[in-house]
């Protein structure tokens, strides 16, 4: 019986399972290299732009900053405390010739300090205006340079130019004159009298004409933007350089002492070549007749304020304190064009390089 259930048993049906695995793996195999080739792809970019920046100038730094970041593109002086800028539209009477258009924010012009930083560190801030200012005169000189090379490719070498005609004037005496085989019966002594005089004026004449070629020696190589309108003359205490505004620029934000930054570099440049000829300085400072708003800020004030800072400009120019006789401000009493008290070449700044004799 034993041996009838094993043989049963050995002659029973092997039964054989096979299993199949699937495997995934091919499909799956490609994943981390999209992640691989995403981070190799960002590691590079990254490199890049560290590259770029590096070689990259300041001044396209800034370009490039200014296009991710439009709204810095507007930003405006302080505001300004005349009367036409505070008073409402409806109620402005007063003419706009003569002022700058103050809507167009120049690169150069986008300094931002109160007039606070001003008194409390003013060679601080004349320092900051001039650094924006040479940085604008960079990219404007490029840009100067780029359009000179196009227009130089565009133009007819068979037109002829013009010439530049120098136009500037230098006064070196008053006075009328004997014209020629006209007779005078003015005595002998009042002659003598009269070409010492003339002899004594002459290096007062000599000395403008030089000043005012060194003036216009170094604004011949600025943008037009740049350049400040200047009139050198012989007067009879000394030498007279005078600044003023034009239609197009002021030196000085309106209705405040905060200069230009193309001003700060203008001026520390006149000072460096006032500091070559002797003589001691007076600086005067005049406004338009524009009136103001408010009994704090008058234009005694403005003129005096802003002819105390044409003298921290013209010291940062190597003009020290010991030359400077005084400081003065004229307000609007002494326009220089007295046809019109709104004229921009009212707003001027004067330096008188006194006589050593005197």
């Amino acid at each position: 019986m034993a041996r009838h259930k094993k043989n049963e048993r050995a002659h029973a049906d092997i039964v054989v399972r096979k299993k199949l695995y699937r495997s995934d793996g091919d499909n799956h195999g490609g994943v981390w290299k999209i992640a691989y080739a995403d981070f190799m792809t960002a590691m590079m970019t990254f490199f890049l732009v560290m590259w770029l920046v590096n070689s990259s100038s300041k001044e396209r730094l800034s370009q490039i900053a200014n296009y991710f970041n439009p709204v810095k593109l507007n930003e405006h002086a302080p505001p300004a405390k005349d009367v036409a800028a505070t008073a409402p539209k409806a109620q402005d009477k007063s003419p706009a010739a003569g002022r700058p258009n103050s809507a167009v924010v120049d690169p150069k012009d986008r300094h931002v300090f109160s007039e606070e930083e001003l008194t409390r560190n003013p060679f601080g801030v004349l320092t900051q205006l001039a650094t924006q200012a040479e940085e604008a005169l960079r990219i404007a000189s490029k840009e100067q340079d780029s359009s000179a090379a196009a227009g130089q490719l565009s133009r007819d070498p068979f037109v002829a130019e013009p010439r530049l005609v120098r136009t500037a004037k230098v006064s070196t005496s008053s006075g009328s004159q004997t014209a020629p085989g006209e007779w005078s019966d003015a005595p002998k002594s009042h002659k003598s009298a009269n070409v010492a005089e003339t002899e004594r004026k002459e290096p007062a004449a000599s000395l403008a004409e030089q000043i005012l070629k060194d003036i216009e020696s170094f604004q011949s190589n600025l943008p037009q933007s740049f350049r400040v309108q200047v009139s050198v003359a012989g007067v009879a205490e000394g030498t007279l350089i005078s600044l003023m505004d034009d239609t197009k620029r002021s030196m000085f934000d309106v209705g405040s002492a905060m200069p230009k930054p193309d001003t700060v570099l203008v001026m520390t440049r006149i000072g460096d070549i006032i500091s070559k000829y002797p003589g001691k300085i007076i600086i005067r400072g005049y406004t338009d007749g524009r009136p103001f708003a408010g009994d704090r800020y008058g234009n005694w004030v403005l003129s005096s304020q802003r002819a105390r800072m044409a003298f921290l400009m013209l010291a940062r120019g190597k003009i020290g304190d010991g030359r400077v006789l005084s400081i003065e401000g004229y307000a609007d009493r002494q326009p220089r064009n007295a046809d019109d008290p709104l004229a921009p070449e009212n707003r001027r700044i004067e330096v008188l390089l006194k006589d050593s004799e005197r």
